[in-house]
């Protein structure tokens, strides 16, 4: 009946241990080991204990998130319940909100190994390899000319090129580098030859990279999302090992972002000095896309531009980045990316 169906649910839920997921405040109250569920507590008292546990679990969510970027409350349990879509259901719920009538849409997937930036963390219920690649996969032959997908790259899996082989024989395109996980594109302490090995890989295979570039993002408590400086790519670009190397700047920078003593104005900046500022992610994305064969951004996730009042800083720098003299033209880089789900 239902409740054989809601119990391994409500157990899932009693199991959860906050403090080590690092949320803090206030606990849920405890529910009696589920051996004695039945005989103890009717429907209402288990539902209206979930209801605590679920109150419970988003508070601390929303006390994680940053105000500006989400805004409202509702906007947090909208994106918590998009997220628990089973991958078909996200992509049906794509389609619908760009309506009917328009060209021919094709959504692209940006895959996330995260199971190592986060070793304080159980291991996913999906591996990232096999399960979250064959699930992929299927969705991706389940949608055949609308979805496109990306592997994940991260420097400490030994078997990392295996991975990146299987990702490739089994269809996707190429993949994401996610720095503020823990790593850099160059001079990093620990993992610079597994970069530089990916790297290569990539090249010979003419395999293209996606990189998060703003200076938060899923940053790890370590707080390294300024690994992800557009600066640091320079160093490979540079290289002429790396010349033939296709990378893509995802956010293109972003918007306005401190992280700690650090800032970057992002599309944001209010002066053309402050766009010029060397730390200032969104201009150095611009100055390589203009000066590199191989170099392109995607414009996705400001969400300052929620408010009207960003609008004409973002149009005053959008048109400071087309100007910018280069051997390639800034709009011939550029491309626009919902990152749908987030905002």
């Amino acid at each position: 009946d239902g409740s054989a169906r809601i119990l391994p649910l409500i157990i899932a839920l009693s199991e959860v241990d906050y403090a080590a997921e690092g949320w803090g405040g206030e606990v849920p109250p405890t529910l009696p080991k589920h051996e004695k569920l039945s005989g103890m507590m009717g429907r209402d008292d288990v539902l209206g204990w979930a209801e605590k546990v679920l109150r419970t679990a988003l508070k601390a969510v929303v006390g994680l998130m940053e105000p500006r970027t989400w805004g409202h409350a509702e906007n947090y349990l909208e994106f918590f319940l998009t997220m628990l879509k089973p991958e078909q259901g996200l992509v049906d719920k794509i389609f619908k909100g760009y309506g009917e009538g328009l060209p021919p849409v094709q959504v692209v997937h940006f895959m996330m190994d995260m199971q190592l930036a986060y070793t304080y963390h159980k291991p996913p219920r999906y591996p990232f390899h096999p399960e979250q690649h064959r699930k992929m996969e299927r969705l991706a032959a389940d949608n055949p000319g609308r979805v496109a997908g990306f592997s994940a790259f991260d420097p400490r899996r030994s078997d990392w090129r295996e991975r990146a082989q299987y990702a490739l024989d089994h269809g996707f395109a190429g993949f994401k580098f996610y720095p503020a996980m823990g790593y850099t594109p160059s001079d990093d302490p620990d993992y610079q030859a597994t970069i530089d090995a990916f790297f290569d890989f990539c090249v010979a295979n003419d395999a293209p990279v996606f990189v998060h570039c703003t200076p938060n993002g899923f940053q790890t408590r370590e707080k390294l999302g300024w690994n992800a400086h557009p600066a640091r790519w320079r160093k490979v670009l540079d290289n002429p090992r790396w010349e033939n190397l296709r990378l893509c700047f995802g956010h293109a920078g972003g918007g306005d972002h401190h992280n700690g003593k650090q800032h970057s104005a992002g599309w944001m900046a209010g002066s053309a000095s402050e766009w010029k500022h060397g730390d200032n992610f969104a201009y150095n994305v611009v100055a390589l896309c203009v000066s590199k064969p191989n170099v392109y951004c995607e414009l996705g996730y400001i969400s300052e531009l929620f408010e009207p009042s960003a609008k004409p800083a973002f149009v005053a720098n959008f048109q400071r980045a087309c100007d910018t003299a280069g051997k390639f033209a800034f709009l011939d880089k550029a491309a626009y990316g919902s990152d749908w789900h987030m905002p």
